[in-house]
């Protein structure tokens, strides 16, 4: 398979929606090392005549190469949320012998009944009797690790047929059961967070300084009071919702806030996770097949962009 390296960009429109765009699959025969990388991302954006300064974040995974491209450019990098839940969440797996056990004897119970017909036949005679919803059992390959996101929704699904599964007589003991359920437990919810906490260090620096340099009013502290009088209006108004979406929040609100609409439409589209990238993989392996494995790579270009931004 021929490298290639692709660059995706993402903003908000002028009707607050949040867009991806493939900006470019490049063909890179070179070693993915780091210098190489930053030649290719800094080529990427030269080729399009974007301004680097426009670019507020880099989200990348944690490859050894993509840090010390950013390093190099000395563009600010996010690493990627989703690669360091999978690290988190598969160390916590690894270490925990109880994890491990249970959910082996998960994909044993899932494997028990995936195998046979007879049993998937009991166990829907008893959802129907006990008039539950009529759900399968979710099987989980061992040979792909990354989608524990699937190992969770195992566990779930045996825990929400527990009684199912004990009505039909299978080997599936309280003790199990009881660990797959420590194993979903909710943890401590988290303090909720909004931008209201990213102006508060603004605000009082602002502060600071009309209190160290007073001055006549003119334009420039016009425009801070103005920016201040937004800052104390969107601190004091009224908390929505913690699942409401933030980009319909500011789309409704944008003529109250019109300068901190513009600081949330820049940052907001900060992405907090690689999926983009990751999609694009995915679709670039469809439109370099082995069967059209000898695509020239302005041609893998064009294919690979119009399937993604169309």
């Amino acid at each position: 398979m021929a490298p290639y390296i692709s660059y995706t960009i993402h903003y908000i429109n002028d009707e607050w929606q949040l867009c991806n765009e493939c900006l470019q699959t490049q063909y890179l025969p070179e070693d993915h090392r780091g210098a190489n990388l930053a030649e290719a991302m800094k080529a990427a954006l030269e080729t399009w005549s974007l301004d680097v300064v426009n670019q507020i974040c880099l989200t990348t995974d944690n490859g050894s190469n993509i840090i010390s491209a950013a390093r190099i450019l000395d563009w600010l990098r996010l690493p990627c949320f989703g690669h360091n839940l999978h690290l988190a969440v598969t160390k916590a797996v690894q270490d925990d012998s109880r994890c491990s056990w249970e959910l082996g004897v998960c994909r044993k119970i899932v494997s028990s009944f995936s195998m046979s017909w007879k049993r998937k036949r009991e166990l829907t005679k008893a959802q129907i009797n006990m008039d539950v919803k009529q759900h399968s059992l979710v099987a989980v390959s061992m040979d792909c690790p990354t989608r524990w996101g699937l190992m969770s929704k195992m566990v779930s699904r045996i825990l929400e047929q527990k009684v199912e599964l004990l009505s039909i007589k299978q080997k599936v003991t309280d003790d199990t059961l009881e660990v797959c359920h420590e194993l979903q437990e909710p943890s401590a919810p988290k303090k909720e967070r909004n931008l209201g906490t990213l102006f508060k260090d603004f605000e009082s620096r602002i502060r600071e300084q009309e209190q160290e340099h007073a001055s006549p009013v003119n334009q420039e502290e016009q425009h801070r009071q103005i920016v201040m009088k937004e800052i104390d209006g969107y601190l004091s108004g009224h908390r929505t919702d913690f699942e409401e979406d933030p980009l319909i929040w500011w789309k409704r609100q944008q003529f109250n806030y019109p300068v901190l609409v513009k600081l949330a439409q820049k940052y907001l589209c900060v992405c907090a996770t690689s999926l983009a990238s990751e999609k694009l993989f995915s679709t670039a392996g469809n439109v370099i097949s082995p069967f059209r494995a000898t695509m020239k790579p302005d041609k893998v270009d064009m294919l690979v962009s119009l399937s993604n931004n169309l």
